[in-house]
């Protein structure tokens, strides 16, 4: 009878090993650090995206600046990195295997706020802008506008990603911007970059590496006229992007 017994927990044990085994999910781990200091940021708050920039999962670090991320699907994912009095920062696109265990380190400086950082840069900006006419515009056309303070909790991303996660527009696997609203056709935008029609073959994330560099956008879904601008328009929608190179 004992023996009987020891067979059947034993099967029973293997059973539970061989479906942990198989349940084992993909995993993302690692630390996060202060970029000059090296020292781990406890409480960091990390994000877990897909590629159009939508949270699936997010994790808390600890003590020790380490996070551990089980994976519910294998697939293309970016980390992200948040937490108050430093700067933003993300990773990837990573691309995750059934059962992968992908490490990795992420930095971010220590960014103290300041009221008087705040105004200065807020001037500044705001002059620009105001320079090429945005705030008139937004004011007076049908547009969709987005400044600095808007693109700021975005973080540090390619272009493509914030516009992949705007309801007007939508990337294809070229990287060029296509109207969403429009799904009978592929409806290719008229993308101007400081004033300056990106070409056919181009892409934004060519142009711009990241969001830093930009301080405001303007995206017109359909036919568009606007004041000093003459616009190539075939229907499909226009969107003007300012950086603070110019």
């Amino acid at each position: 009878m004992r023996s009987k017994t020891s067979f059947h927990l034993f099967i029973l044990f293997f059973c539970t090993i061989s479906s942990i085994e198989i349940a084992r999910a993909q995993t993302i781990e690692g630390t996060i650090k202060e970029e000059y200091s090296l020292e781990p940021i406890p409480a960091a708050i990390v994000l877990l995206m897909k590629e159009d920039s939508t949270v699936i999962q997010y994790q808390t670090t600890n003590g020790n600046g380490y996070f551990n991320i089980d994976v519910k699907k294998p697939g293309k994912y970016i980390v992200g990195v948040r937490k108050m009095d430093y700067s933003k920062n993300f990773a990837g696109p990573f691309n995750l295997a059934k059962k992968d265990t992908l490490n990795i380190e992420m930095r971010v400086f220590s960014t103290p706020k300041t009221m008087e950082a705040i105004v200065v840069e807020g001037e500044r900006i705001f002059e620009e802008l105001k320079k090429v006419e945005f705030y008139e515009r937004q004011r007076s056309t049908g547009g969709y506008f987005f400044t600095r303070k808007e693109l700021y909790k975005y973080g540090s991303i390619p272009p493509s990603f914030f516009f992949r996660s705007q309801t007007q527009t939508k990337v294809n696997s070229e990287g060029r911007l296509l109207n969403k609203r429009n799904i009978s056709r592929d409806c290719y935008m008229t993308v101007f970059v400081d004033n300056m029609e990106l070409p056919d073959f181009s892409t934004v994330d060519q142009v711009i590496s990241n969001t830093d560099d930009i301080i405001g956008i303007e995206i017109y879904s359909g036919l568009a006229s606007l004041n000093a601008f003459t616009l190539r328009s075939n229907g499909c929608g226009t969107v003007l992007i300012w950086t603070n190179r110019y």
